[in-house]
């Protein structure tokens, strides 16, 4: 168990400062307080003074809060009428009122009862708004979380699958060899008859007998 610069051990500040919350005692807690921040300067010990502290001026602000809240209804206002029906109103409102402070003062008293045996393990107390009020004391206020920007989702398209278009090639015929057409012998040119044109076999026609 740790103990402080005195040897006192830590947590027995912590369970004497929730016990001056219990009953009340502010200026004792107050002066505790200032001691174990000053002199001790131990972080824990701190804290659960801090929260005792805290959880005290809250019940004494709820107090002050009802009696704001009750008096100049029920009794200054109250003084200048005196009809029944108002009296009835005034005496049901400062009784709810009462029965709402008494109330919280009973769930303040529960809070600091299970502290002290949180404190005396030596476990943190964690009396709700009060260990936030001990953390901002500390400066250990969490930054609020940034909204994160998100971007529209853009559709994307999927892309549309083509089929190769395989293009079919005609296989290529060997071509034939060009074949040069070769002059036809021309016939001899025959001889004819010049004055019949009968056709010659010799030096004269045999048809009209003349000679070529």
């Amino acid at each position: 168990m740790n103990k402080g610069k005195f040897g006192i051990a830590l947590p027995f500040y912590a369970v004497v400062a929730m016990i001056l919350a219990i009953f009340g005692q502010v200026i004792p807690l107050l002066g505790l307080t200032i001691f174990v921040i000053a002199v001790e300067k131990d972080e824990w010990a701190s804290r659960q003074c801090i929260q005792a502290f805290f959880v005290v001026v809250l019940g004494w602000v709820a107090d002050k809060a009802v009696y704001i809240l009750k008096e100049p209804l029920v009794n200054w206002v109250g003084g200048y009428f005196y009809n029944d029906g108002f009296s009835r109103f005034a005496g049901y409102y400062g009784h709810s009122l009462t029965v709402l402070s008494s109330a919280f003062g009973v769930f303040l008293l529960v809070l600091l009862v299970i502290a002290v045996f949180k404190v005396a393990r030596g476990a943190e107390a964690n009396i709700m708004i009060a260990t936030k009020f001990a953390d901002w004391a500390f400066g250990k206020v969490a930054p609020k979380p940034q909204p994160v920007y998100q971007q529209p989702m853009q559709q994307v398209q999927q892309p549309v699958y083509q089929q190769p278009v395989q293009q079919v090639q005609q296989p290529v015929q060997p071509q034939q060899p060009v074949q040069m057409a070769q002059p036809q012998a021309q016939a001899p040119a025959g001889k004819f008859c010049v004055k019949c044109g009968a056709p010659l076999s010799g030096a004269f026609c045999e048809k009209c007998g003349t000679k070529n």
